[in-house]
């Protein structure tokens, strides 16, 4: 249906959004959703400048749909991207303190979030659909992150991980991705990026880590190979530990350990010639 709707600063809406060939002109405004069981739908995608949820709303894509600048979850709501492209340029932000949800319902269509993630207290990130998801902005967890099997993919923009997050698939391209806290990557590091541990930082990796640079020789840090037979990246480290099983290589790349070398669970290994450890060898279990 043709026609025209142009959005002032504010436009509250408690039922569905379908579009049908209009067109909307978002006029920089949000669009809050407030109702309950909302649907944004239609047989043409809508492109909207800021979406907010409210009061306890629940609502999902049913369209392509483009947010071109914010998204704000509220305490008490959820937003569901399913089966359809969602592109998000602006910062996303789930939960305003004690609640809210964002869910990835379905693998299904692109999803990129270029501007910061935030994942308030009490909130929760679900990629419940094992979608791949595209980030530029980097996330910052406070609350409940579930990552899904799908490849988080990190490029464009230097980006940052702040918080504790457990990841299976993580892949870096052309850019520097920082871990400030806590990182599990449990299947595959991967891409032509690199990953820097910031001091203090703890990275735990179970499968793979292919990725091209791995800086870890910031005071503090601790880089923990759990898996089983694996080749560690060649670099230096702070505190490194092998804590899997199986023989894991060592690379001649690695040639000094700023912190501690611990050795443990069911690890077989020989290290590189000259190795030097500045802090203590602990060998537990392992060999």
């Amino acid at each position: 249906t043709s026609g025209t709707f142009t959005a002032g600063a504010n436009t509250n809406i408690a039922g569905d959004w379908t579009n049908n060939g209009a067109t909307f002109t978002h006029s920089s405004g949000t669009v809050t959703f407030n109702g309950a069981s909302q649907t944004i739908g239609g047989s043409s995608s809508t492109t909207f400048y800021t979406i907010g949820t409210s009061g306890g709303a629940s609502v999902s894509t049913g369209v392509a749909t483009s947010i071109g600048g914010n998204l704000s979850v509220g305490d008490d709501t959820t937003f569901t991207a399913a089966g359809y492209a969602l592109t998000v340029t602006g910062t996303t932000t789930v939960g305003g303190g004690t609640s809210g949800n964002l869910i990835i319902s379905s693998a299904t269509g692109t999803k990129i979030f270029t501007g910061l993630v935030t994942i308030n207290n009490g909130a929760t990130w679900n990629n419940s659909g094992n979608s791949a998801v595209t980030l530029r902005g980097g996330i910052t967890n406070s609350g409940t992150f579930t990552a899904g099997s799908g490849v988080y993919t990190f490029d464009t923009n230097t980006q940052a991980l702040t918080g504790t997050f457990s990841i299976p698939n993580v892949t870096v391209t052309g850019v520097t991705l920082t871990n400030n806290n806590t990182l599990t990557v449990g299947t595959a590091l991967s891409g032509t990026g690199g990953l820097t541990q910031a001091a203090g930082a703890t990275l735990n990796l179970g499968g793979t880590s292919g990725i091209t640079t791995l800086t870890a020789t910031n005071t503090g840090n601790t880089v923990n190979y759990s898996g089983a037979a694996q080749t560690i990246h060649s670099n230096n480290y702070y505190h490194l530990t092998l804590s899997g099983s199986g023989t894991v290589v060592m690379q001649s790349g690695t040639t000094a350990i700023g912190g501690d070398f611990t050795v443990g669970g069911t690890v077989t290994t020989t290290t590189a010639a000259n190795l030097a450890i500045t802090g203590n060898l602990s060998t537990g279990d392992g060999t």
